[in-house]
């Protein structure tokens, strides 16, 4: 079980879900927890009533996405940086510069 704040950040999202119980906290269950993740946060917590037995009832919580919310939070991220070359990749440019030079020599030897 984990548990999230009722209210979620100015920004719409809620935070991460906790493993400890909070006053207040919505408890949520593994699957719902899992998709406040998967979207960032961005969904809508609604709940019902349940009656259980005669007069004593619970709350039961349903979690959905709000894709809208998610895909313009996603639009305002910045660009992915560029990766950063791989040891692999610097070893194999220096290996064609390196090859490019020899060959260049082997031309100004061969036609003097």
């Amino acid at each position: 079980m984990k548990y999230i704040t009722q209210n979620p950040n100015p920004s719409g999202a809620y935070p991460a879900p906790q493993s400890n119980a909070f006053p207040g906290a919505i408890p949520l269950t593994d699957e719902q927890a899992q998709m406040v993740v998967d979207y960032n946060g961005f969904v809508t917590i609604t709940s019902s009533e349940e009656i259980i037995v005669d007069e004593f009832t619970r709350t039961v919580y349903f979690v959905t996405p709000d894709l809208e919310a998610w895909e313009a939070w996603k639009e305002s991220l910045p660009p992915e940086p560029e990766p950063e070359p791989t040891a692999e990749d610097v070893t194999l440019d220096m290996l064609a510069d390196h090859e490019e030079r020899l060959c260049m020599l082997e031309l100004t030897t061969t036609t003097v």
